[in-house]
């Protein structure tokens, strides 16, 4: 009832009802990534398989490797043929699929070091958590660029960047 002085009138609302008391739960994040920064371990933790450890984000990694408050950070833990070029490491063109053994084969995305963590302004993780880890993830890799597909929380994820990426050599021979 809606009341003016002497003069009132009734509105009548509504609503249909909820199916469920729970919100739907997205069905896809598709996420651009601006940086792609790696760490190259060589067969150091793999023999004879490269270890490709890296990050595609919207902010990038500060100089003393730590991922800026208010970013988000997809990490991989790739294994693949080993670097045998020269110049910059880039990671072998194919497709690598999630290993939930963590067997460190040839071709496979391990699951111990491969999540997602998001940050608020503060720098405090925005999962609760330090982080999500991946329950399912390909990697795609093409000359031209990326895209990681991961399942994160029940909900697929989808990756890209263009480009090559920036690898740090960390093995002994660097």
């Amino acid at each position: 009832v809606v009341t003016y002085g002497d003069k009132s009138f009734e509105v009548a609302v509504k609503q249909a009802a909820k199916q469920n008391d729970q919100p739907e739960p997205p069905t896809g994040v598709n996420f651009e990534a601006k940086h792609f920064y790696g760490e190259y371990y060589g067969d150091e933790y793999s023999p004879g398989v490269g270890n490709y450890y890296m990050a595609l984000s919207d902010l990038g990694i500060s100089e003393d490797g730590y991922a800026y408050p208010g970013g988000s950070y997809y990490y991989v833990d790739l294994y693949g043929p080993l670097f045998d070029g020269e110049g910059d490491i880039t990671v072998p063109v194919g497709t690598y699929t999630f290993d939930a053994n963590d067997s460190c084969s040839e071709w496979t995305i391990g699951a111990g070091y491969s999540l997602y963590i998001a940050w608020d302004e503060n720098g405090n993780s925005l999962a609760g958590e330090d982080c999500l880890p991946y329950t399912a993830a390909t990697l795609v890799v093409t000359e031209s660029g990326v895209t990681l597909t991961a399942t994160i929380d029940g909900v697929e994820h989808t990756v890209t960047y263009e480009g090559k990426g920036e690898f740090v050599d960390y093995t002994a021979n660097a």
